[in-house]
């Protein structure tokens, strides 16, 4: 294993949107990675015109779902995974997972910011 993300955290954006996910399971082959997610909370958020970050909760959410990236589309330093090109990207920095969880307003607390 390249590197070792199952059972652990994040906060998970995908198209602007984020919410928590935990790494149900991990399967990489030569080809690539596949992951299994699970949604922790019925909590997603997304910038609103004043770029502050809007919580709120779904009627309907998939609480399961699997993303998977050839080698050459990820990346992963400083507890940040990247899929390149499908604009995917997960924070386990525990800074982030904190700063989503108490609806801090500015994406760049959540988001940059190493606490």
């Amino acid at each position: 294993m390249k590197f070792n993300l199952q059972g652990k955290t994040a906060v998970y954006k995908e198209s602007g949107e984020l919410f928590l996910v935990e790494v149900i399971s991990q399967k990489e082959d030569e080809w690539g990675i596949k992951l299994l997610l699970k949604i922790l909370e019925n909590k997603f958020a997304h910038e609103n015109d004043d770029d502050e970050l809007e919580y709120y909760s779904k009627d309907n959410f998939k609480a399961e779902f699997d993303i998977n990236g050839a080698w050459d589309i990820v990346a992963f330093s400083d507890d940040v995974f990247k899929l390149h090109y499908v604009n995917v990207t997960m924070n386990f920095r525990q800074s982030a997972i904190d700063a989503f969880r108490r609806n801090e307003k500015e994406f760049y607390e959540i988001w940059v910011r190493k606490r």
